[in-house]
């Protein structure tokens, strides 16, 4: 089993000194990202968004990922639960239909089953539209035949 809140083995880089600098700067470039109200959503997007040129080689791009995925999903403050749940949340809204992922996505849904009542509403609010307009046509055809 997987132990999350440590690094894989395969992805340990070289201990970087504070000359090198550039995660000194990472970390202080979140830092001031957070601090300026940046969006809880951009650890996730950094994650997601992550290029291998951007990377020194294999084992630098593992270790970012790492970095990045540790930012992003929290495993020493989340349980194993939370992130499975960020986990499917991100997925289950990555799977829907467009239109409906984009109603859903504007609910700010926070965990599965919120999302889920979401979808399930998006779902209802069709079907009213379909009996709308199936009930449009009917009195047009009524009107029509007179």
């Amino acid at each position: 089993l997987l132990n999350i809140y440590s690094k894989h083995p395969a992805c340990e880089a070289k201990q970087k000194t504070p000359e090198d600098g550039d995660n000194l700067f990472q970390k202080k470039k979140m830092a001031d990202e957070q601090r300026d109200g940046a969006s809880a959503d951009m650890p996730r997007q950094r994650f997601r968004q992550f290029l291998y040129r951007e990377a020194e080689g294999p084992r630098d791009a593992c270790s970012r990922l790492w970095e990045l995925c540790h930012q992003w999903l929290k495993p020493e403050r989340h349980s194993k639960e939370q992130i499975l749940e960020l986990l499917i949340l991100e997925q289950f809204l990555a799977v829907l239909p467009p239109e409906m992922q984009s109603w859903v996505s504007e609910g700010s849904p926070e965990t599965c089953a919120q999302a889920v009542v979401l979808a399930e509403g998006f779902l209802l609010r069709q079907q009213w539209e379909d009996v709308g307009q199936e009930e449009k046509v009917r009195r047009l055809r009524d009107k029509t035949s007179l």
